[in-house]
């Protein structure tokens, strides 16, 4: 039994190899592997950017308001 059992191993040690060579010619090339669905941002992006320049001051268009109702004003009272 000792020589089935060896004999029979044998048998399958020689025919794998055939095996393998066909599975080879017929394998198809590998598959790539896909593209993510979202490829991650190189730099996380900034929560709050930087003013480019700074917000103009409340003074600002008070006075030009100011100066708007004066005009007004002046205009209304020379008429």
């Amino acid at each position: 039994m000792r020589t089935d059992c060896s004999t029979a191993f044998s048998q399958q040690i020689h025919h794998t190899p055939k095996n393998v060579k066909k599975l080879d010619r017929f394998t198809p090339p590998p598959i790539r592997s896909p593209p993510p669905t979202h490829p991650p941002p190189t730099h996380p992006p900034p929560t709050h950017p930087p003013p480019t320049h700074p917000p103009p001051t409340v003074a600002d268009p008070t006075a030009n308001i100011e100066n708007s109702n004066s005009i007004r004003n002046s205009s209304t009272n020379q008429a």
